[in-house]
């Protein structure tokens, strides 16, 4: 609906941004549709978790604050998710072409929005989970690199043709006002445990300062049961769960490590974690429909 409200051309910053909140919501459908598809009931039932959960996505306080705005949320987080579609793709087909994807799409994530590097942490790990030797984890991690470094070149263009104005934009500017000794606001919301209270009382439980918004805590409640709980127990050696699963929930922890890098915090600086949240749910989701059609069918 907003994309038709808007004139091409002349606002194409907030054209892509609904285009990739757009597509992150089909990912979700599709990702719990594919897996319900075993048969007519268990795909009904998949489409109308799918429907419910985008509900939740497109509901939540934070994603309403941030979507449809020229701010750089939500193009670099469809990429991380992308990514970790791609990336679980990979491990599920055993697909290099996917696997270079992903590399490919995490980089672009990087490079639209640095806070989302810490993501690069998740998927080092997840290497450790392929049922491998460790000559083709190797071979693995260097076609995951070889679409990283593809994924670098619009950055490396910026940086090889404008470097002073690539770093100042990228490291600096960030840390202009703290310079002003009189700012005593900006020096306060510099500090770590500040960002960490603003987190689980801004984002998570309570409404705004402002009294406009309400937390995202039926996200994450949702999240918490959904995702975090099959992911802890797959990694324990239980069947519930999945790498899917497994990666996607690492991957939200990740993100919250990146929402907490600027140097001041702002609401929607935690915006990813949304979208991230619900993929992690849908692959919970998806786990949980698969357990039952093999309970039913055995």
């Amino acid at each position: 609906v907003q994309v038709f409200r808007l004139r091409a051309g002349r606002q194409p910053a907030k054209i892509a941004s609904v285009v990739a909140s757009t597509l992150v919501a089909a990912l979700i459908v599709g990702i719990l549709v594919a897996g319900g598809s075993k048969d007519a009931r268990t795909a009904t039932r998949a489409f109308v978790w799918s429907l419910g959960l985008v509900g939740l996505l497109i509901c939540d306080p934070l994603f309403l604050y941030t979507a449809g705005k020229t701010w750089n949320h939500e193009v670099p987080t469809m990429f991380a998710v992308l990514a970790v579609v791609l990336h679980v793709r990979a491990w599920e087909r055993r697909s290099l072409g996917a696997l270079m994807g992903a590399g490919l799409c995490l980089a672009l994530a990087i490079g639209g929005r640095l806070t989302f590097a810490p993501l690069a942490l998740a998927f080092a790990v997840s290497f450790f989970w392929f049922p491998v030797d460790w000559k083709q984890r190797f071979k693995l991690v260097g076609w995951f690199t070889l679409g990283g470094l593809l994924g670098t070149l619009p950055s490396l263009y910026y940086l090889v043709t404008v470097p002073e104005a690539f770093i100042f934009g990228n490291l600096e500017f960030p840390r202009v006002r703290l310079l002003d000794p009189e700012n005593t606001r900006v020096q306060k919301t510099a500090v770590w445990w500040r960002k960490l209270r603003y987190f689980f009382k801004e984002i998570v439980l309570i409404d705004r300062s402002d009294g406009q918004f309400t937390g995202s805590l039926s996200m994450v409640l949702v999240f918490l049961s959904a995702a975090l709980w099959p992911a802890w127990q797959w990694l324990r050696g239980k069947a519930r769960g999945s790498f899917a699963t497994g990666l996607a929930t690492m991957a939200v922890f990740a993100a919250l490590i990146g929402c907490f890098l600027p140097t001041r915090y702002q609401y929607q600086h935690f915006f990813a974690l949304v979208p991230m949240a619900a993929l992690a749910i849908a692959y919970g989701f998806r786990d949980r429909i698969e357990s039952n059609v093999t309970r039913i069918q055995g």
